[in-house]
């Protein structure tokens, strides 16, 4: 249903298409669009551009808001897109003064995100599903979900994408105290809520295509429940496999302006215990893995002439997962 990703516009371009299809069929927050077939009760969230620079979810959000005003793409509920982040979007930046996808709570310092997070709360109220498209900063080997475990997101993830890997923490760990992710706002209020990495930021093939599987089988599988199947059914009946899973086990603290990991690294790059990946300090000595794992969220930090990075510095430099060898609901249950 969707035509194949040639992207010749600029990110202002679908921006603008945005904005037109969101006053043609307005949502309940600034930059979101609404459509309601009034066949049955199931409502869908898709969230773009949590993070400004994570633009490769826009074409296919897009296309699938057209679709569905033309009637080329049909779904019996109602589905709702939302644009995060347009401020720094246009800007070309992650954020403005804070990260979006940790201030949803009433609680979180005040900012422009704050406003938005606020702004976007009540777009929550009836769904039934929440999928916030992102990206990450270097390349990746794999496209991955990521949230903590909950049988209901593990599920979705399952039907959206069960060749997909997911990078998931127990339950009872919360992300960080005084954050909150959009997903994790949507969980809060009882609704799955998951994020997928889409690879590099950027406009993409990977983006377009992922983007688009994720919002047609979720749509399709709601009219399903809606017909009377259960979420737990269709798992079972379309014969989905379990994902791959894997967890977060080390991250590695941002010591020193002159700590640097070597070029190249991506996320899901395999290292193992020992090995020399950069450098601690000025004095080069060097930054070693603690244990075998997979690469996430590798950063490169700006630098000035002398190699010292660039405020603002990163909490982290680099993170380790590693596979979990069995389901996480079973073990997360003995935690």
């Amino acid at each position: 249903m969707f035509v194949s990703f040639a992207s010749v516009d600029t990110v202002k371009d679908y921006l603008d298409r945005f904005e037109k299809l969101s006053k043609e069929q307005p949502g309940s927050a600034p930059w979101s669009f609404r459509i309601d077939r009034g066949e049955h009760d199931k409502h869908v969230l898709f969230g773009g551009i949590t993070h400004g620079n994570e633009v490769g979810s826009l074409p296919a959000l897009i296309e699938l808001a057209d679709k569905l005003l033309t009637g080329d793409i049909d779904f019996g509920g109602t589905v709702s897109i939302v644009l995060g982040n347009v401020e720094a979007c246009l800007a070309g930046e992650r954020f403005i003064e804070a990260d979006l996808n940790r201030v949803f709570l009433d609680g979180a310092p005040e900012s422009a995100e704050k406003v938005r997070a606020l702004e976007m709360m009540p777009l929550f109220e009836g769904v039934d599903l929440f999928i916030d498209f992102h990206q990450t900063i270097e390349p990746s080997e794999q496209p991955f979900f990521i949230f903590p475990y909950h049988k209901g997101g593990y599920d979705w993830a399952r039907i959206l994408g069960s060749e997909i890997g997911l990078v998931t923490r127990d339950p009872e760990r919360s992300f960080a105290q005084g954050q909150v992710c959009a997903d994790e706002y949507a969980r809060g209020l009882g609704i799955p809520g998951i994020t997928i990495e889409m690879g590099q930021k950027g406009l993409t093939e990977m983006a377009f295509q992922l983007t688009s599987q994720c919002c047609l089988r979720a749509i399709e599988t709601m009219d399903r429940i809606a017909s009377g199947e259960t979420r737990e059914s269709i798992v079972e009946s379309d014969g989905k496999n379990h994902l791959r899973c894997y967890e977060i086990q080390y991250a590695q603290e941002f010591r020193s302006e002159f700590m640097a990991l070597d070029p190249g690294l991506k996320n899901f790059t395999q290292v193992k215990a020992g090995e020399v990946i950069g450098k601690m300090d000025e004095e080069g000595s060097p930054l070693v893995v603690p244990m075998d794992g997979c690469l996430l969220f590798p950063k490169y930090p700006k630098r000035s002439e002398d190699g010292s990075a660039i405020s603002p510095y990163p909490s982290e430099i680099y993170n380790l997962a590693i596979p979990l060898l069995e389901n996480p609901e079973i073990a997360y249950s003995r935690t």
